[in-house]
């Protein structure tokens, strides 16, 4: 798998606003019912949180197009670049463009993280492997024993987790460790290689973070259901949001 493979295309956004006044972003953030777009700070016009517009989302990895009605929920201003909150006026246009696969594209592409839902939480296995990563199953073979952690968010790119004061300790930053994550709601187990990226204390125990080894056979072979779990509770937590409101 070449990286190309494992980044998919920009995503594209044409904002339109009411006087027909148009300019082009990149889609760098997905809400619960908005998006973000950025473009160049001298493309984007006088814009004032309400400001009702239109956009249109475009990419290659979509089934097509994306039409729909939004209001400017905030403007910031990143150095040279114009950062657009925009706020989808129906719900139905937003889970239109879930339907059209955004989901997918902007998870890979930056790696939205969601918790657990209470009633299912992840149960997972943490197998230190410090010499290389090895596929192996949910009993781990040497000397190590397998560490049972608790998952606190996850997304296609990575984990975080907490593990017991008492085990903790043999998983150290830069250590390589398989994880196994047994994913709601049918206990499908999904195995990964990965690299500890941080730990830092975290009530009776220390949180530790996880990039995924992404050229990893492994990876492959589980980055669809890990996918697939995460845009569930994307779609859970719009769900209950609208319910909400």
């Amino acid at each position: 798998m070449t990286q190309a493979d494992r980044d998919p295309p920009a995503i594209e956004a044409e904002v339109e606003l009411p006087d027909g006044r148009r300019f082009h972003a990149r889609m760098v953030d997905l809400g619960e019912r908005s998006i973000a777009v950025a473009a160049p700070r001298r493309s984007v016009p006088e814009l004032d949180g309400g400001d009702r517009l239109s956009v249109t989302i475009r990419s290659p990895a979509l089934s097509g197009p994306v039409h729909a009605r939004a209001h400017v929920e905030r403007v910031l201003e990143e150095g040279p670049q114009t950062r657009v909150t925009l706020h989808f006026a129906e719900v139905g246009e937003f889970q239109a463009l879930l339907d059209a696969g955004i989901g997918s594209v902007f998870n890979r592409r930056f790696a939205y993280r969601v918790q657990p839902a209470d009633g299912e939480p992840i149960a997972m296995v943490v197998h230190p492997t410090p010499d290389e990563p090895v596929a192996v199953a949910l009993q781990t073979d040497g000397d190590l024993p397998p560490l049972v952690g608790t998952v606190e968010d996850i997304s296609v790119t990575g984990v975080g987790f907490v593990l017991p004061e008492a085990t903790a300790g043999v998983v150290r930053v830069g250590s390589r460790v398989t994880l196994a994550l047994e994913l709601p709601p049918y206990k499908e187990v999904a195995r990964v290689a990965g690299l500890v990226r941080y730990r830092a204390p975290w009530n009776e125990g220390q949180r530790i973070g996880v990039d995924y080894d992404r050229g990893s056979a492994l990876f492959e072979a589980a980055s669809e259901s890990i996918t697939t779990y995460v845009m569930r509770r994307q779609r859970e937590l719009l769900r209950a949001k609208h319910t909400a409101n």
